[in-house]
């Protein structure tokens, strides 16, 4: 399902990068997808991992009320992973976190005009992402990759900001 929440503050922002992918764009992480659905579109941001920090900023023309985050991260469901009794059936495949999955991520609040930490994973491993806290005015909004479970891109597929904790 496409994302139509009208609550959701991210679909009003407009969206820059340190760089990104032709295929894969920054504005992605707001055209309403959470995963590749199939139709010739990554629905996703891409970035370079070897580039100091890639980062990606939601900014809006006034500041918005803002308490809860929540990121979809790329963590690989195209891959088929099985459920298996049999050792053989693991061997192709990657257990455990998969490489496309981000790891250690920063998300940062432009408030009054200075960047506050707002979230700061040391080691994620799970696809969605909640990070609520006491609510804020933010002109902006960013999320720095530091470190993904092997891969050389930083991959987010979606981004949703709330005024409130859901």
């Amino acid at each position: 399902m496409r994302n139509e929440d009208e609550n959701d503050l991210a679909r009003g922002a407009s969206v820059s990068c340190s760089n990104e992918e032709p295929e894969a764009l920054a504005a992605y992480v707001i055209d309403g997808f959470n995963r590749d659905v199939g139709d010739g579109c990554s629905h996703q941001w891409r970035s370079s991992i070897l580039v100091a920090n890639p980062w990606i900023v939601l900014s809006w023309s006034s500041p918005k009320r803002i308490g809860l985050v929540q990121i979809s991260f790329d963590s690989g469901l195209h891959r088929r992973l099985f459920l298996s009794g049999e050792d053989s059936t693991y061997f192709a495949q990657t257990r455990g976190p998969q490489p496309e999955l981000v790891a250690e991520y920063t998300l940062e609040g432009l408030v009054d005009g200075a960047w506050r930490t707002l979230a700061d994973e040391k080691n994620n491993f799970l696809r969605l992402r909640r990070h609520p806290f006491d609510s804020l005015s933010l002109s902006a909004l960013r999320i720095r990759v530091l470190r993904t479970h092997g891969d050389e891109k930083a991959r987010i597929f979606e981004v949703r900001c709330y005024e409130g904790q859901r």
